[in-house]
């Protein structure tokens, strides 16, 4: 889903989710709390740099 521009993560790692193009089906296998499940350590974090690429470039939300 995240490749498709599907799913994308926003900066408070909350998933941004293309609803008009997912299926209910797609939907379920998402966190119930709309967030993403994170390490334990902040060096494993997803980078905000590649957040904002992804967002802007394959989703095209910015």
């Amino acid at each position: 889903m995240f490749d498709r521009g599907l799913l994308s993560i926003d900066d408070d790692y909350a998933m941004l989710v293309a609803r008009d193009r997912l299926a209910d089906t797609g939907t379920r296998l998402l966190n119930p709390d709309g967030k993403l499940r994170l390490p334990g350590r902040a060096d494993l974090l997803p980078h905000p740099k590649f957040l904002e690429y992804h967002r802007r470039e394959i989703q095209g939300l910015n």
